[in-house]
């Protein structure tokens, strides 16, 4: 998760330090958090996990249910970076880094 992370934000001109929010699959944040945070620095908190208490782990839908609570919650304010990662079935990875537009 690591590599893919660090490959997702090489590949653009956005600073990791100007990363809002880190959501992740609800399935690995569990293991995943803590080496991510201290891998780059970021504080715990960065990393969106509200949700779950409230639904555990949604197969394919926990970045888009996370995002939208983000959103709902006005977390996120137009022109802030995140940062959706996840893991997949047989070891793969993925990431993809967005910035918010803002809700009109």
């Amino acid at each position: 998760m690591r590599i893919i992370s660090s490959s997702t934000i090489s590949g653009s001109s956005v600073k990791l330090a100007t990363v809002s929010i880190i959501f992740s699959c609800s399935k690995s944040c569990g293991s995943a958090r803590k080496p991510l945070c201290s891998y780059y620095h970021f504080d715990l908190n960065q990393i969106y996990l509200e949700n779950i208490p409230l639904f555990s782990h949604c197969f394919n839908s926990d970045l888009l249910i996370n995002l939208s609570d983000v959103i709902n919650k006005n977390y996120l304010k137009a022109g802030d970076y995140y940062i959706m990662a996840t893991v997949g079935v047989g070891a793969s990875f993925g990431a993809a880094l967005f910035q918010h537009r803002g809700v009109e």
